[in-house]
């Protein structure tokens, strides 16, 4: 969600005093700043892959040309007829559904991610579908160079083991942070 229609809605609630409490309660602050957090982590690394500035991907993904220059990026596979400057809904469906057949090709997990959803704006499945792709086009290739370097495969280090030795570094970092 947009940082500024956070503030709004904030806003908004304290003055109409919603909830028990003032504003908005600590457990929805917290949820929103790890928005807030992803949305810029993620916007620096689509915008690294494609050379775009990604501001908001409520935004910047609906029409599905930045979401193509990206796929067409991270797969190596050119597209070569779609909808450069779409001007309805449809078309930007069209440019979203061509970008979600690259990710299906290219084995990417998408769980109930649509083309409607990507072009209506929904920042959680856009969100969800970048964890996606980096966890396929960058995790993955942090385990295979680790375990090749390693030499162990199919051993513990590689797959599973690895990634799990990755999430508990980052569980450990992630320990360390104090929320407000």
């Amino acid at each position: 969600m947009d940082p500024r229609t956070l503030n709004q809605l904030e806003t908004w609630r304290r003055k109409r005093n919603i909830s028990g409490q003032r504003g908005i309660s600590t457990i929805r602050k917290t949820e929103m700043k790890w928005v807030q957090i992803q949305h810029r982590t993620f916007a620096k690394w689509v915008s690294a892959h494609t050379g775009s500035n990604i501001d908001n991907f409520k935004v910047d993904f609906i029409d599905g040309t930045i979401f193509l220059q990206l796929m067409e990026v991270l797969s190596g596979k050119s597209v070569k007829r779609y909808h450069m400057f779409p001007q309805s809904i449809t078309q930007r469906c069209d440019n979203v559904q061509l970008a979600l057949d690259i990710c299906s090709s290219e084995d990417v997990k998408l769980t109930n991610i649509g083309a409607q959803d990507i072009a209506g704006g929904s920042l959680k499945l856009i969100l969800g579908l970048v964890w996606c792709l980096i966890q396929r086009y960058h995790l993955t290739s942090i385990y295979d160079k680790r375990a090749h370097s390693l030499g162990a495969r199919d051993n513990k280090i590689g797959g599973n083991g690895l990634k799990n030795q990755l999430i508990r570094g980052l569980n450990k970092q992630l320990d360390k942070v104090k929320y407000e």
